[in-house]
């Protein structure tokens, strides 16, 4: 009885000593969010996962027309300022590793000033993203035009409710 105790107490230990290798691996993603907070001008903030160690944390690279803006307000918010001499509509932006590229995903998160929202999930190998295009008033409205159409022509429930109104007013 006593070697049965001594064992689970000896095994216990050694769980206890060798858990921290046990646990499963990090896969949260890296969180890159750009926000247009005036014309021309971006606020970005980076939310990198503890799986990359501090001497290979990525760098956003934006085009080279901008350029970081250094101010005190910025760097307690935790996000660093970029100004533009372009919008940054239809341009790329790039994830930069100084050492090995981890197997991180990436969510790339974008906030335009008139409040529209793209994000997009990009794989480990993914580095590159094009900004979308900035929304314009008839690009919405042919957009959601373009929905209608689809949403009632591939709907069987639309089709037959139109089918039932002819053979109704037929008769």
């Amino acid at each position: 009885m006593i070697r049965i105790l001594l064992s689970v107490f000896v095994a216990l230990v050694l769980a206890s000593l060798y858990s921290e290798r046990a646990r499963a691996d990090d896969s949260r993603p890296l969180y890159v969010e750009i926000e247009e907070i005036a014309e021309n001008t971006y606020a970005l903030r980076l939310k990198v996962p503890p799986s990359i160690q501090a001497s290979n944390a990525p760098a956003i690279v934006f085009p080279k027309d901008c350029v970081e803006v250094r101010d005190s307000a910025s760097r307690k918010a935790g996000q660093l300022r970029y100004r533009c001499e372009e919008s940054l509509s239809g341009r790329e932006v790039s994830i930069h590793y100084p050492g090995r590229r981890p197997a991180v995903s990436s969510i790339v998160k974008f906030i335009g000033r008139a409040g529209e929202t793209h994000t997009a999930i990009r794989g480990p190998q993914e580095t590159v993203w094009r900004v979308p295009e900035a929304e314009t008033k008839s690009g919405v409205a042919r957009d959601y035009t373009w929905l209608g159409i689809h949403h009632i022509g591939v709907g069987m429930d639309h089709l037959l409710f139109i089918l039932c109104l002819i053979w109704i007013a037929g008769s």
